[in-house]
């Protein structure tokens, strides 16, 4: 079932700018993998809906900000206090102030019939049953999580034609040609704009597509596409970097999105260096993998103590990161520098490896 959340995980977006929303969106994703791995149904389901409707409100807001004048008139059918709720439309949960059942017709806006739409919206109906508190049908519940999960496909699949159009207009405006390397900061800056779109859709977008951009897309997030196949899984990352830690306020970001791990550094000596997690909000736990010599070594990370909020390794030890979304890190340090021991500058040195989604065994 934790791979089911994930999957959950990748139908948001690869960026969310708002502070708020990133940490509802975080908090209830942590919260629905400590239910998921207590068992704790009632909460599942809840933490799961939630999620849904963040999903639901986020394609919303999207589709507000790209069919602007459409939208202006298709607020004529609500209440006067919900029009000034979502005049401005710069945050989905402006669309959380209108009725959950009734704020599924804006999907009219992107060609949705009634039915898709009484389909979509249909769980806002059986929520409150599902939370009764005499249900313990787990049956019922796996089955009603796998609706979610549905829904979110369809409302995806059924949108393509608009994000097609969506995608289209960023090629048209971005042509790099084929003599450009088109680089992570070029996506970044024009692509990974905030509520545009999540993995699950690029995934979509350009499995088909021979274009640079998408080729750049699929070798940037990591997709592996695999023959006759309409899963897409991203590849082990594997790198040696260097880092000034007297920089970027001791932080270092390693990948993105739900990959993505933000390591704090700070200053012990020229043989050892601190790693701390509680600071940057992306980090779950550490841990460090006492007696171990490679990283390859480690076949499941999860047995290392994770009680402290600090790590201090030598060079050449390994530390294991836990991020949010339960993706795992591990990092061997190969050489710390110093300015205050005679070193020209504070620096880290250090080989990574950020696993496949879920996998907890670095050894395969």
């Amino acid at each position: 079932m934790i791979e089911w959340s994930y999957k959950i995980t990748q139908f948001l977006p690869i960026k969310i700018d708002d502070q708020y929303v990133a940490q509802y969106v975080s908090y209830h994703t942590k919260k629905l993998n400590e239910s998921i791995e207590h068992n704790i149904e009632t909460w599942i389901f809840l933490h799961t809906h939630i999620l849904y409707m963040t999903f639901i409100y986020i394609q919303l807001l999207r589709i507000s900000q790209n069919k602007k004048e459409e939208f202006k008139y298709s607020r004529i059918w609500l209440a006067s206090n919900e029009k000034d709720f979502i005049k401005a439309n710069k945050s989905p949960f402006a669309f959380s102030k209108i009725n959950e059942k009734t704020v599924f017709r804006f999907f009219r806006l992107i060609d949705f019939d009634d039915w898709t739409i009484g389909d979509i919206s249909s769980c806002v109906n059986e929520r409150n049953d599902l939370l009764h508190a005499t249900w313990t049908n787990i049956e019922k519940l796996d089955q009603k999580l796998n609706k979610y999960l549905k829904n979110m496909e369809k409302v995806v699949k059924k949108s393509q034609w608009f994000l097609n159009w969506l995608f289209t207009n960023f090629l048209e405006a971005k042509i790099f040609g084929n003599w450009y390397e088109i680089t992570h900061d070029d996506l970044e800056l024009n692509l990974y704009i905030p509520y545009q779109f999540s993995e699950y859709e690029l995934e979509l977008l350009v499995r088909d597509d021979y274009s640079p951009t998408s080729k750049a897309i699929i070798d940037d997030l990591w997709f592996e596409f695999e023959q006759g196949s309409r899963e897409c899984t991203p590849h082990r990352l594997e790198w040696e970097t260097s880092f000034d830690y007297s920089n970027n306020n001791w932080v270092i970001s390693l990948w993105k999105d739900k990959q993505s791990f933000e390591i704090k550094f700070s200053k012990a000596s020229n043989r050892t260096i601190h790693v701390l997690y509680n600071d940057p909000k992306s980090i779950e736990n550490i841990a460090l993998a006492i007696g171990i010599k490679n990283i390859s070594d480690i076949a499941d990370c999860t047995n290392f103590d994770t009680s402290s909020r600090t790590r201090t390794p030598q060079k050449w030890e390994i530390v294991i990161l836990k991020n949010i979304y339960w993706n795992y890190c591990a990092i061997k340090i190969l050489d710390i520098k110093d300015r205050t021991r005679n070193d020209e500058k504070d620096e880290v040195t250090f080989e990574y490896v950020i696993n496949d989604a879920w996998s907890t065994d670095f050894s395969i």
